[in-house]
């Protein structure tokens, strides 16, 4: 009898803690579930500010000794870009605006703007060996390396 009432609460112990082992369990898949949810809605989010319009804006320091004539050949290669590639949906190159605000940014002689329609043509832009071999043939005139800044239109 002894024996029998020691298998039955040594069973009854074991079933009981397997059954709320498993309520943890279904818990924890629970959580899991909604974590792998959020990261599928990141991800879509993520592909689909992919597709938005986005804007690539350049700006470009020139070496202070070069040439007028120098400086042409620069500009001439920065507007070139407008006709020759065909992912660029918007394009403007200018140099800085005195408008007498003091936030001016004066550090740059010269900004590029495009419009792209994503960023795959962004991408496709960047590899683009016409674009490469402008970025080649003005190296020379540049002080630094250009700063970019990107960003998807609202």
């Amino acid at each position: 009898m002894k024996y029998i009432i020691l298998f039955v609460g040594s069973f009854i112990l074991f079933f009981s803690c397997k059954q709320e082992s498993s309520k943890n369990y279904e818990a924890e898949l629970l959580s899991l579930k909604k974590e792998l949810l959020a990261s599928k809605n990141e991800i879509n989010d993520l592909k689909e500010s992919n597709k938005k319009p986005l804007v690539h804006v350049v700006f470009l320091k020139a070496k202070d000794n070069i040439s007028e004539l120098e400086k042409d050949t620069l500009f001439t290669a920065l507007k070139s870009l407008k006709n020759q590639i065909p992912y660029i949906i918007d394009y403007q190159v200018g140099i800085p605006a005195d408008t007498g605000d003091s936030r001016l940014i004066s550090d740059y002689d010269y900004v590029l703007y495009m419009g792209f329609k994503d960023l795959d043509a962004l991408r496709k832009y960047q590899k683009n060996k016409f674009h490469l071999s402008v970025r080649e043939q003005i190296k020379k005139y540049l002080a630094k390396v250009p700063v970019v800044y990107d960003f998807y239109e609202q």
